[in-house]
């Protein structure tokens, strides 16, 4: 699975952890996860209305999170993603986070092969 973070605001950061799983799968097979870090940099909370996987494909893909309905200033949670290819070849989504930081709705652009 490959991630790629097409998004950059003052006030939140994004960005995935080391050890990225492969980025193809075999079809109904789960990967491991990759762990996305949502950091809050503003110095007041960021209200969180949702976190969930949107886009074409976003069947192939699923995220649970520790993130809550608020992060404090200076505070991170995790967005953990996994692929799950129903379908052989290139496969895409989005991680779709809605808060009041601004530039809201954050993407995160996913995509995956199944083999």
């Amino acid at each position: 699975m490959i991630f790629r973070c097409h998004f950059a605001h003052p006030h939140i950061t994004i960005r995935p952890a080391r050890g990225q799983p492969a980025d193809s799968r075999s079809r109904h097979k789960v990967s491991k996860p990759q762990i996305v870090t949502l950091t809050n940099v503003g110095s007041t909370t960021l209200s969180i209305t949702s976190i969930k996987v949107t886009g074409a494909d976003h069947g192939d893909f699923s995220a649970s999170n520790t993130c809550g309905k608020s992060l404090g200033a200076g505070a991170a949670c995790s967005i953990n993603v996994r692929f799950i290819p129903t379908q052989t070849g290139t496969r895409a989504a989005d991680v779709s986070i809605t808060d009041n930081g601004g530039g809201s709705p954050q993407e995160i652009k996913l995509s995956g092969t199944g083999t």
